[in-house]
């Protein structure tokens, strides 16, 4: 029986044979109702999970698809809502099905989602923004597009589109699924040097270390410096010793964090990679701050900051934000510091990055807990770290961590039995959103 067979039985139930028989009959009349060309496009939309564009539909028809969508939409054989489009399951199923052998139409719906991946993220809120709403537009096509070339494809095609959706991934919380999307991408690729091998890995590592598997990030961190390596791709480079010293940072291994930060500041700055400096920059002094060397980190955080500014960075910009207020928390300047976390929200706020927010929340909550407001203070960093659970995304870093526990066992030992059950209550009941909203408006 087939899958469309199975798809029609679930759909009339248990009904005689003679109803099951009708429904395939009458898809089976509009099919025969269409002209070559709308057969032919039909068949091949059978390839799309999920909506479509006309765009994508045309690129895998092999053939301007405007005039037979049109001619499928009146006959209701393809839903049409805005400028995208649809199949229903089950006329999808049939339209798989009427796909001949060895049609072309797979091997093009891979083609689309990796070219449109394949472009280079955009860095400023408004283009960051676009860029997600379109991978979370196309998404179930993305994924169908990844199994298909990773299980009956070209692996190498999977690898470059897992390497590319690493960001997405971390970005919306998918943490687990892009772990293991990575994974068998990295296993059904060839092992050879290239490229998509090395983002892949270098992508791997980012996911590993935001889920605190700091080993396993440390070895794919690893991988992904020596392909770049043995490349010769100097930017490669240059991101994976960043990566690698936040990752060892982590491990509170601040000996080797510092080696992998100043090799990559040294090679950015021969090759006058104003981005590659920042972040080296941002990493080193962050480890310099978990040392406790706050005079070297802030003035080299206030550099780093300076430049992902002039490069428009804001991600970047928003980083050294927020490492510059815990900066100034530590050394009792709260106002500094609230101003510092707040402007970081509101940057993370518009290019949708929640693990940032909560990371800004967190030093928030710490500054009420400091400024005589623990019930406050205790509510966020339960509300934290319910979005941690949620993100699949710890807190790694040792002095970041050690700072949040001592401000959630100051305001623990400063309020009674009641008053914590309020701020457990509190903190179940608020949104992040809403959080944030109130947070961006206080002046502490």
């Amino acid at each position: 029986m087939s899958r469309l067979d199975r798809r029609l039985d679930l759909l009339v139930g248990t009904s005689p044979e003679t109803r099951h028989q009708t429904m395939r009959a009458a898809i089976d009349w509009d099919f025969d109702l269409l002209d070559a060309v709308q057969q032919e496009v039909f068949g091949r939309l059978g390839v799309f999970a999920g909506g479509f564009g006309l765009a994508a539909a045309t690129a895998v028809a092999g053939r301007d698809a405007a005039e037979p969508l049109a001619q499928l939409v009146d006959r209701s054989m393809v839903e049409q809502a805005g400028d995208r489009y649809r199949l229903v399951e089950t006329m999808r199923q049939y339209a798989a099905e009427r796909l001949p052998a060895g049609d072309p139409a797979h091997d093009r719906h891979v083609a689309v989602w990796a070219e449109l991946l394949a472009a280079p993220r955009p860095l400023d809120a408004a283009g960051h923004s676009r860029w997600l709403a379109t991978v979370e537009q196309d998404y179930d096509n993305i994924v169908a597009a990844l199994d298909r070339s990773l299980g009956h494809g070209d692996p190498g095609q999977g690898l470059s589109i897992a390497a590319a959706m690493w960001w997405y991934w971390w970005v919306t919380g998918r943490v687990a699924e892009g772990r293991s999307w990575l994974g068998q991408a990295l296993a059904a690729a060839p092992a050879t040097p290239t490229p998509p091998r090395g983002q892949a890995l270098r992508g791997a590592a980012s996911l590993a270390r935001s889920s605190g598997d700091l080993a396993a990030a440390r070895a794919l961190g690893e991988q992904s410096l020596a392909v770049f390596r043995e490349l010769g791709d100097r930017p490669g480079t240059i991101t994976a010793l960043n990566s690698l010293s936040i990752t060892a940072q982590g491990q509170q291994d601040y000996d080797g964090s510092l080696s992998y930060g100043y090799d990559g500041l040294a090679l950015a700055e021969q090759d006058g990679d104003r981005r590659g400096i920042a972040a080296a920059m941002n990493n080193t002094a962050g480890t310099l701050r978990c040392a406790g060397r706050l005079d070297e980190a802030g003035p080299l955080f206030e550099r780093a900051l300076a430049v992902f500014r002039e490069i428009s960075d804001p991600r970047g910009e928003a980083a050294a934000l927020n490492n510059l207020g815990i900066v100034s928390r530590r050394r009792g300047r709260l106002a500094a510091s609230a101003g510092h976390m707040r402007a970081a929200l509101r940057i993370y706020t518009d290019l949708a990055i929640v693990e940032g927010q909560v990371d800004a929340v967190e030093g928030l909550a710490q500054l009420a807990v400091l400024d005589g407001d623990p019930a406050r203070g205790l509510t966020l960093l339960l509300l934290a770290a319910r979005e941690r659970v949620t993100l699949g995304s710890s807190l790694f870093t040792p002095d970041e961590v050690a700072d949040r526990d001592s401000a959630e066992r100051a305001a623990r030992e400063s309020l009674t039995a009641d008053e914590i059950t309020r701020a457990v209550r509190a903190a179940a009941g608020t949104t992040l959103d809403a959080a944030v909203a109130l947070l961006c408006e206080r002046n502490v």
